[in-house]
């Protein structure tokens, strides 16, 4: 039986660019009133990059850990084991 893995990368990166989208349409109408509601949206949108961030390197090494190359199309299979040796320590971070 294969891991399922969840890809919350892809909808923070998606949340990322929804918030940073909404903040620059107020800031485009220029509607002063708006003021809060745009600075919620561009602290969720730099938050949401962050978290994107975040679950891509988990998901990298956690791929590596589990032997799934193929899901990393662009990591050497040289490299998987190492990533997977790495990941332990990384984690106690």
């Amino acid at each position: 039986m294969s891991p399922v893995l969840a890809d919350f990368g892809t909808v923070h990166l998606y949340s990322s660019v929804y918030f940073a989208r909404s903040c620059h349409a107020i800031e485009a109408a220029g509607d002063r009133s708006r003021f809060g509601e745009n600075k919620a949206y561009a602290s969720g949108a730099v938050i949401s990059a962050v978290a994107f961030l975040e679950a891509t390197i988990n998901k990298v090494f956690s791929e590596a850990t589990l032997g799934l190359s193929f899901q990393i199309p662009d990591v050497g299979k040289a490299l998987l084991p190492k990533l997977a040796r790495l990941w332990p320590h990384v984690e106690r971070l």
